[in-house]
């Protein structure tokens, strides 16, 4: 129920100019600034980088840290549609948990913008072939499904648990996250 009112709150927000919203490519970053939510600590220039980047699954957060462990940015995700546990086989729809790393960066995904993680491992490809299935693999950090527009969006707000397995951002702050990330980036996922 609280998350139907916050999408009814959002839609009628995104049709007043006087709040900024110019077009249905809302981001949350801004809809926190608007209603005073913190959601960064740091402020940040164009030259800085992430030193790492903190997945916090249940409470579904990605930070950007600093070299100091100082978050630079956070953001509110969306996880893989069974959520609870690591990633084991491929089609389980879960998100992993260890640690990993930024592997790519592709401009050119089916997704707005994607990261690469470095998923699956060397451990989590051995306990597959113990259990004699695929690992899986194309986990990601991405924005919204390219020319979903609206929808994509509403989607993303209503339901945390939307992506096969991959971390979701909103567009805007996946092109945050781009410019903050670099390939190699140390990636921890936590349950």
């Amino acid at each position: 129920m609280n998350r139907f009112l916050l999408v009814c709150l959002c839609f009628c927000l995104t049709s007043c100019s006087s709040f900024g919203f110019d077009s249905p490519d809302m981001s949350m970053s801004k809809f926190f600034r608007i209603f005073g939510i913190k959601q960064s600590p740091k402020n940040i220039s164009e030259f800085d980088k992430a030193d790492r980047i903190l997945v916090l699954k249940e409470e579904r957060w990605l930070k950007l840290l600093d070299s100091n462990g100082e978050v630079i940015r956070s953001y509110k995700i969306a996880l893989g549609a069974n959520p609870v546990g690591k990633k084991r086989f491929e089609g389980d729809n879960k998100t992993p948990e260890g640690i990993y790393h930024v592997a790519n960066k592709n401009p050119y995904s089916r997704y707005h913008l994607s990261l690469l993680v470095s998923y699956p491992n060397k451990k989590d490809r051995k306990y597959a072939k113990k259990y004699g299935k695929s690992p899986g693999g194309e986990i990601m950090i991405h924005g919204l499904e390219n020319k979903s527009g609206l929808k994509g969006y509403f989607k993303h707000l209503m339901n945390d648990n939307w992506t096969a397995g991959c971390i979701a951002v909103d567009d805007k702050e996946m092109d945050e996250i781009w410019r903050l990330v670099d390939t190699g980036t140390k990636i921890e996922i936590r349950p």
